[in-house]
């Protein structure tokens, strides 16, 4: 019930000679794209790393090693792919006759087309 009714909103917006009617998909073709963005992505660990302990420090043993625990952190860049549709490619049928057509929203059973009538010159 909400189609002729939203026909004659439609039809209300149409240039004089044009009117707006309903055309039947017939089929439906996403046209895919890639989006890629970078990630940066930090990790960290924990080391332990030895060093051998100076010696004139006071009580050291020349052999005695210090144990040193730090956090050791590198950024790493790393690249998220995505594929979505960047649109699509409609077939539909309009009395008896296919046509084709690109648009950015997925369309239902049913699209509007305008029609327009031209006199033809003799």
């Amino acid at each position: 019930m909400k189609a002729p009714w939203l026909l004659l909103c439609l039809c209300a917006t149409a240039q004089a000679g044009t009117w707006l009617d309903r055309a039947e998909v017939v089929a439906v073709e996403p046209e895919m794209t890639t989006l890629r963005e970078a990630v940066e992505e930090r990790s960290c660990h924990r080391a332990v790393t030895r060093k051998t302990a100076p010696a004139d420090l006071p009580g050291a043993d020349i052999r005695a090693q210090l144990r040193l625990r730090r956090k050791r952190c590198a950024w790493r860049r790393t690249w998220h792919e995505e594929r979505r549709p960047r649109g699509y490619w409609v077939t539909y049928e309009y009395r008896g006759h296919r046509h084709r057509r690109f648009q950015k929203e997925a369309p239902g059973d049913w699209i509007p087309v305008e029609v327009g009538l031209d006199p033809l010159m003799p």
